[in-house]
């Protein structure tokens, strides 16, 4: 029989609003944290399904307007825009949640030993969902070398303004 020991555990919560405004502050590099696949997850809404309807880059392409802003603008008298923008706010706060619980649970794992990397690019950590929604966390570069044994467990919520992940590193 084959035994595995939790190495770190990490949790994070994550101001919605907070973070909203954040995305929607002008030159934010926020984004850039995110993968292509998890910006276009986010907006369709984070679902099972989410194929794309406006992609997060689009709304924060290069126009000069903020997130929001462009969001609320939409067509005259559609709130749908407004309303997709925090979806998309509240998705991305989860997967944001999940990469700063995973960092916090490697960090736990090494505690009184030197750092292995001096930073860490935060699309090197993707969250990413199987088709009926569960999510899962896939490491690339630098990150995934010194994790490449362990197994990690990811658990995401989001409700009201608050969204938050619990990450458990085993091996």
């Amino acid at each position: 029989m084959s035994t595995t020991a939790v190495r770190g555990i990490g949790f994070d919560l994550v101001d919605v609003p907070a973070f909203a405004g954040q995305l929607a502050r002008p030159g934010t590099t926020m984004l850039r944290n995110f993968t292509p696949a998890e910006r276009r997850h986010a907006a369709a809404g984070g679902g099972a399904a989410a194929g794309g309807v406006a992609a997060v880059e689009t709304i924060s392409a290069s126009s000069g307007e903020s997130f929001h802003q462009q969001a609320a603008a939409g067509a005259p008298g559609d709130s749908s825009r407004a309303s997709s923008a925090d979806s998309q706010a509240r998705h991305l706060a989860a997967r944001w949640a999940a990469k700063e619980a995973l960092v916090k649970a490697w960090s736990g794992s090494r505690f009184g030993r030197p750092r292995l990397l001096a930073t860490v690019d935060y699309q090197d950590i993707e969250v990413v969902t199987d088709h009926v929604g569960r999510p899962r966390i896939v490491l690339h570069g630098p990150i995934a070398e010194h994790l490449r044994d362990a197994t990690i467990h990811v658990s995401l919520t989001h409700d009201g303004d608050t969204a938050g992940a619990f990450v458990i590193i085993e091996g």
